[in-house]
């Protein structure tokens, strides 16, 4: 009790949902230093404030595990147009761009690519350290970028790892696990994610598996050639035994709403029941948001952002 309170702040009168999949219940929230301490009937306890939900729905923060804050947080760090929303938690990292690695001798390459960042670190743990020193007001997890790792390793080069760039992207791609984050993404459509193969994102998908980590895909294809799209991330998926989260899961081109969105949800619902964790997420509205360099022919990103241009 302090000052003779027993709650900082008590939320009372609430349709209480707990986040565990049970049905709402109503009930009182006491909360302490910011922290819930009881949940229940709370009638009678005094408390420094009280707020009447008035029969209104108490959740836990929403988890956007799909966001691209990672650039904006530093100019941001209130982060009001996600804390507006209930989102609380956002996992950033996603389509295979990450704030790290970072190799000083391609950071130019990096910079022209993802600009928004100095990229004055290397790893990904000098990144998250720079973030909670400068702090933010939602709660911030974030997958590595297979785009990035490549880009690291072999620039924008529109061909095959050799075995020592394979174990140097390995090896990036261990080190970040280390360091906290939570799987590895691709952008498929995207340089240098679109000069990849099956073959290599299993192998590096693979070294997630003993960090309990998952996998996160922007397929190589979201218009026509969505059934193979999915049927390469289930590949994947397979074969290194990890988690799948296909990200923003759609079907653009409106020819092939009907028949592509049914076979691929088809597939996804085949391979749970034969034991796979493969998820979805999708956004509620029919648009989308991605850059200009989507519409380029993939031979136009080799040599990087500079060579495109010319």
């Amino acid at each position: 009790m302090k000052n003779g309170y027993v709650y900082d702040l008590i939320i009372k009168n609430a349709r209480i949902i707990d986040g565990t999949n049970a049905p709402w219940f109503r009930g009182d929230v006491g909360i302490n230093d910011g922290r819930i301490e009881r949940i229940g009937i709370l009638e009678g306890t005094d408390s420094k404030e009280t707020v009447d939900a008035e029969d209104r729905y108490l959740v836990p923060g929403f988890i956007d595990i799909h966001c691209h804050s990672d650039s904006t947080l530093f100019d941001y760090p209130l982060a009001e147009s996600r804390i507006l929303q209930g989102i609380t938690t956002e996992i950033g990292g996603n389509c295979g761009i990450s704030p790290a690695p970072v190799n000083p001798d391609k950071v130019k390459l990096l910079k022209d690519y993802a600009g928004h960042l100095e990229y004055n670190w290397k790893r990904l743990s000098e990144y998250l350290g720079r973030l909670e020193s400068e702090g933010t007001s939602t709660n911030f997890g974030t997958l590595i970028g297979h785009g990035t790792i490549r880009l690291a390793v072999m620039g924008f080069e529109d061909r095959k790892p050799n075995e020592i760039e394979m174990k140097e992207m390995i090896q990036l791609l261990r080190q970040a696990m280390d360091d906290g984050a939570y799987g590895m993404s691709s952008g498929l459509i995207y340089p240098p994610g679109c000069f990849s193969d099956v073959d290599e994102m299993t192998e590096l998908v693979k070294e997630l598996k003993s960090y309990s980590g998952f996998y996160a895909t922007h397929m190589r294809d979201e218009a026509t050639k969505t059934v193979e799209a999915v049927k390469e991330a289930l590949e994947v998926c397979k074969r290194s035994g990890v988690p799948l989260e296909i990200s923003h899961h759609k079907v653009t081109r409106k020819t092939h709403w009907e028949l592509d969105c049914k076979t691929t949800v088809a597939m996804i619902e085949k391979a749970r029941r034969e034991g796979y964790d493969v998820t979805v997420d999708q956004y509620p509205y029919n648009a989308s948001s991605t850059t200009m360099d989507s519409n380029v022919p993939l031979w136009g990103f080799e040599g990087g952002m500079e060579k495109m241009l010319q």
